[in-house]
């Protein structure tokens, strides 16, 4: 007896070593630079600028704060007609003012009217799908808060190609600077969901995004901001989401933005339109520290948090918020650490899991399982992929009509695919339920249902079992269980 309490004590102490092993090696994704802010080169933003200005058939360019000499005006001029076969149809011809060393001004002229050429399958294709996550029943906040995370959670900030300054281009390659991000993020909002937007320049910052009006109030929003580099699937950050320019204004030395004009449809480099973002209802919203795409309904937020919100601690979960009350519920708890590549106890702090919705269910990972939750939290279906993934970890899930795809990576800081892996979830209309209550859906509880109808008693939950939804349960059911088991 004496010996069995030793051998406990010591397996008591090494449990409590090893858990403090990993306490002590917790590292945090910030320490990786994960937040770092893009930053646009002098020249790519430039070029992109005098792009805009052509473009649009302004006359008259001001570049005097750019502080060009003639030869490397030309270059860029040169460069972006060669490059835009939009510019080359207007026979664009330009006149550089020079005062001093410096060009102070561009004088354009276009000796044919040109057009643009439609729209390529790709980019109309890509705006089909940007469309298709939102509807009718959402708020304009709502639908410019789900284009946002769409963007985040599919482009990202690419400086390797010298003219992914426009929308095609991102739409197209899913790269892009923020010139891209704000003209496609403008064409969305303004053309595409009728909210009214604009562009917002600051030649001091060498930077582009939007101001957006909602409820009669301008705010901004920088979707290039909330998807900082180095770009990891599935983050969305929502820092930079309707902020007031008293928020803006007064963020840190890297975060803070400065010296912008309000630009519309008609761009010019001289425009400046009558906008105030004075409303700051938003500026401390809750969503202000979630990193992860947020899900909703009509009632509802989804989104992975902390249990202390307030304080962002205690435990990772899938939390639900009511619209009017504010009132957040816990749905799902994540206690999985995502262990650093090469180290048997070193986790990161951060948790990597990431929502996707689909009909009226929730998607959820943990480093080696998709959990498909209802809306209060049960699962009803259960993706164990530890034997598929060997040692990488999931990191993004995206849903495609009745396809989940889950991205796996070994690591996070050396960010590389190694695997996605893809399968097919049931319709939420004819959903799979777990009769037998332990959290997987299987040929257990097909064969629970099967003894329903030979005369066994055992207890479950049999509406739970209507999967054609009649009111009744028949062999109809028994059918249609099997069959989504065998898909």
């Amino acid at each position: 007896m004496r010996l069995s309490k030793i051998i406990h004590m010591l397996l008591c102490v090494c449990l409590l070593l090893s858990l403090l092993c990993v306490t002590a090696n917790a590292i945090n994704v910030d320490e990786y630079a994960m937040d770092e802010i893009p930053v646009l080169p002098r020249e790519v933003y430039i070029k992109g600028q005098m792009w805009l200005s052509a473009s649009n058939r302004a006359e008259t360019m001001d570049v005097s704060m750019y502080n060009l000499g003639e030869d490397e005006a030309e270059m860029m001029l040169d460069e972006i007609v060669e490059k835009s076969s939009y510019l080359l149809d207007t026979k664009l011809r330009y006149k550089l003012v020079v005062d001093g060393s410096y060009v102070k001004s561009i004088i354009f002229t276009y000796r044919d009217s040109g057009s643009y050429s439609a729209m390529s399958s790709e980019v109309a294709a890509e705006i089909d799908r940007i469309l298709s996550v939102v509807d009718d029943s959402m708020s304009d906040l709502e639908k410019a808060l789900a284009v946002n995370d769409y963007f985040c959670t599919n482009y990202s900030y690419d400086l390797s190609k010298p003219y992914n300054f426009t929308m095609e281009e991102l739409l197209e390659s899913k790269t892009g600077v923020c010139q891209a991000y704000a003209l496609a993020y403008y064409y969305i909002l303004n053309d595409c969901l009728d909210i009214d937007c604009a562009l917002v320049t600051s030649d001091p910052m060498v930077h582009m995004w939007n101001a957006i009006k909602i409820d009669g109030e301008w705010y901004h929003v920088d979707v290039t901001w909330n998807d900082p580099v180095s770009d990891m699937p599935g983050r969305a950050r929502h820092k930079y989401f309707v902020k007031s320019s008293s928020d803006f204004l007064s963020g840190g030395s890297d975060e803070r933005h400065y010296g912008w004009k309000f630009k519309g449809k008609n761009y010019n480099s001289d425009q400046n339109l009558d906008i105030e973002c004075s409303s700051d209802k938003y500026d401390d919203y809750f969503w202000n520290d979630i990193d992860t795409q947020i899900l909703f309904d009509d009632e509802h937020y989804y989104y992975i948090g902390y249990s202390d919100e307030e304080n962002s601690s205690g435990n990772c979960c899938v939390l639900k918020k009511d619209k009017s009350s504010g009132k957040t519920n816990e749905l799902f708890e994540i206690n999985d650490y995502w262990f650093v590549w090469g180290s048997s106890n070193t986790v990161y702090a951060n948790k990597f899991s990431t929502l996707a919705k689909f009909d009226d269910l929730i998607a959820v990972n943990t480093t080696d399982t998709v959990f498909v939750i209802d809306t209060d939290g049960k699962v009803c279906q259960k993706y164990d992929l530890a034997n598929d993934k060997s040692d990488a970890n999931i990191y993004f899930l995206q849903i495609s009509g009745n396809n989940i795809k889950c991205t796996m990576s070994r690591d996070l800081v050396q960010f590389g695919i190694e695997d996605e892996i893809s399968f097919k979830l049931t319709p939420g209309d004819a959903q799979v339920r777990d009769i037998n209550g332990d959290s997987e859906v299987s040929s257990d509880d097909t064969n629970l249902l099967s003894e329903y109808f030979t005369g066994w008693s055992r207890y479950f939950n049999i509406m739970s079992a209507d999967l054609n939804k009649d009111g009744k349960l028949n062999r109809l059911d028994l059918l249609l269980f099997a069959q989504s088991i065998a898909d």
